[in-house]
């Protein structure tokens, strides 16, 4: 994934690049650090819990496999959503600790794997999937988004119409509705333990309705 070409990094984006000790520092995708896709390759670990019937001479490839289920999709805090897990090395894979109590064994395990992390100020391309008489909810990726009517452009902040769950321009020529693509700015993120969510803008230059459904 390459950046948005109207996408400015942002200083969140920024400030973690440019922090030598930050998992994010240095890297970057055609003289753009990576951040500003939101897509970023980092090491992480993760402990795998096996029970003996597991045990075997395809241990290795059990606990590669487990630990693909076990995390992918699923939100880091602080870190964010892991794509998928690229590699996983025999060396990495940690020596496993028995439970006496129940025969199960753990294993630490540390992986790389691409990340998905949005920051502020962004732009990314969302599909909306609902639509009220507040605004809408859009989704890129695992990523949800908010745009308020309060952030929509001047013309359409009075133009949702119920019958037919969309909002109208003035003119009649823009409809934002169940299915279309719009293209946004990021304005506010809120990381929780098990997912991200956020609220967007497209009242800016460039930014709105770019597909129909």
């Amino acid at each position: 994934y390459l950046p948005c070409p109207c996408a400015a990094p942002s200083p969140d984006a920024d400030a973690a690049a440019a922090d030598p000790g930050s998992a994010l520092a240095g890297i970057r995708v055609g003289g753009w650090r990576s951040v500003a896709s939101m897509y970023f390759f980092k090491h992480l670990r993760h402990e795998v819990l096996l029970t003996p019937e597991c045990f075997g001479p395809r241990l290795k490839n059990v606990i590669r496999r487990k630990l693909s289920d076990e995390v992918e999709g699923t939100c880091i805090q602080g870190i964010g959503y892991v794509v998928c897990v690229m590699d996983v090395e025999d060396e990495n894979i940690g020596k496993g600790l028995v439970e006496y109590e129940t025969g199960n064994a753990s294993f630490m395990v540390t992986y790389g794997a691409i990340l998905f992390r949005p920051f502020d100020k962004e732009v990314l391309d969302a599909t909306v999937t609902s639509v009220n008489q507040l605004g809408f909810f859009c989704k890129a990726g695992p990523l949800q988004i908010f745009v308020s009517r309060h952030n929509m452009p001047g013309d359409m902040r009075e133009g949702f119409n119920a019958a037919t769950d969309m909002w109208v321009s003035q003119d009649g020529v823009v409809e934002v509705k169940r299915g279309c693509v719009v293209r946004l700015r990021i304005m506010g993120l809120a990381m929780e333990a098990a997912k991200i969510t956020a609220v967007g803008n497209i009242s800016d230059d460039f930014l709105g309705v770019i597909e129909l459904p």
